[in-house]
């Protein structure tokens, strides 16, 4: 009986580790950043998810507790003075509320010290939309927040 465990658990482990190792449509996950496309996912991915959190935050507090304006600015990676006076917004309340575990970094880094490499602001319309600005092979990547 130990014996049929120990087997059976040994094939739900080498089987997690095959299925760990790939990302989407069986790349490996080391390989997704290392071309501009597989960079450009990540893109997409990242702000998805911080879209997400910040759907959830408005929806259980409100709104955003930052005043955000009509037009794309950096998000800052981490609570600085050299952000605000930079002019970067703030997103830490989510790390802080657990709606999200950290503050994604663009794949090649932000285009300034402190910051994620990602941006948020506001369309003509008002709509909130995060952007990365950093996007290869001329590829325009947003995420509106709705």
């Amino acid at each position: 009986m130990l014996l049929m465990f120990g087997i059976g658990l040994l094939v739900v482990i080498a089987g997690g580790a095959a299925l760990g190792g790939l990302k989407s449509w069986g790349q490996p996950a080391a390989a997704l950043g290392s071309t501009p496309a597989g960079r450009n996912d990540i893109r997409k991915t990242q702000l998805k998810l911080m879209a997400a959190a910040l759907v959830r935050y408005t929806a259980e507090v409100g709104k955003v507790p930052v005043a955000i304006p009509n037009h794309q600015v950096g998000i800052c990676s981490g609570v600085t003075a050299a952000c605000k006076t930079a002019g970067m917004i703030d997103l830490t309340f989510l790390i802080s509320r657990g709606d999200i575990t950290s503050l994604p970094s663009d794949p090649v880094g932000g285009h300034e010290r402190y910051s994620t490499g990602y941006t948020i602001g506001r369309d003509v319309g008002g709509q909130l939309t995060l952007a990365a600005p950093r996007a290869e092979n001329g590829a325009v990547i947003t995420q509106a927040v709705k």
